[in-house]
């Protein structure tokens, strides 16, 4: 049996449970056929009985539409307790056309809209967890689509929590003891994105071993730089415990911007209201 948890807004103040955060509340979500986002979104589903609608950022890809995607997802192994027991729940996924290599994500103007005036609660998965990624798609898939992403949000009408997905190697160019505070990159990341504007392809890879200098690769070079993104865009940042989430009170009305560090499944929570629950069962 899981054990009970309570969670507080730092005062005495008791904060709602799980399913009543998220009932009759959208959910918009990136990279949910990958692994971690497969997870993710099937736990919703089923945990959630009143989920409202969940959109899925997805692109065309291998010659199959966003749509034939979406319904291969929820068609695997991993979805079939969910369509067991609550059939009518995978018609809450909708798919969004869109790609995180793309300014404005990839989205049209019309989805963009819906998303803000719908949705509450946003996860940012999607990225590239290659190494040795070209710069430029290191930094567009990783940097630019985080930028991007919090512009959307920031027109969001009912946003109550946006989660980005980190990495626990984003700050592995340091030794000894890391906290789990802000680290302030070398350079800022308006300066790297600006380079994708005017230089080539090879330029970029002449000089990517200067830039990231300090980190392995690319990926956690450009980790490092999303999490800088959160804080000179996002305003407000807090980190999970390496346990249990400590909230503390924002200063933005509804910005409760969490950056979430990816760590072992045991720690995979997601801002202010996912306690132990991704795989509790």
């Amino acid at each position: 049996m899981a054990a009970e948890v309570v969670i507080t807004d730092g005062s005495e103040n008791m904060l709602p449970s799980i399913v009543d955060f998220y009932s009759a509340r959208d959910v918009f979500i990136t990279g949910a056929t990958g692994f971690m986002g497969k997870c993710l979104l099937e736990k919703l589903l089923r945990s959630v009985p009143d989920l409202g609608s969940v959109f899925v950022l997805t692109r065309a890809k291998k010659g199959k539409s966003p749509e034939q995607r979406t319904k291969e997802l929820l068609s695997s192994p991993l979805f079939e307790r969910l369509r067991s027991e609550q059939p009518g729940a995978v018609d809450k996924v909708v798919p969004v056309f869109g790609d995180i290599q793309e300014k404005q994500l990839g989205m049209r103007r019309e989805d963009q809209e819906m998303l803000q005036d719908r949705v509450s609660i946003v996860f940012h998965l999607a990225a590239t967890v290659r190494f040795e990624s070209p710069l430029r798609e290191a930094l567009t898939k990783n940097v630019a689509s985080v930028s991007e992403l919090i512009t959307l949000c920031h027109g969001m009408k009912h946003l109550k929590s946006m989660v980005h997905v980190s990495s626990a190697y984003s700050q592995c160019n340091r030794t000894g003891v890391i906290d789990e505070v802000h680290y302030q990159t070398p350079l800022p990341p308006s300066k790297l994105l600006g380079l994708l504007d005017w230089m080539t392809d090879e330029q970029l890879e002449t000089l990517a071993p200067t830039l990231s200098s300090g980190y392995p690769n690319t990926y956690t070079f450009t980790k490092a730089l999303a999490e800088q993104v959160i804080m000179d865009e996002a305003k407000v940042c807090q980190y999970p415990s390496t346990d249990l989430p400590s909230l503390e009170p924002v200063s933005t009305n509804l910005w409760r911007y969490v950056l979430y560090i990816r760590r072992i499944f045991r720690n995979l929570q997601c801002a202010c209201m996912f306690e132990s629950f991704l795989f509790e069962h």
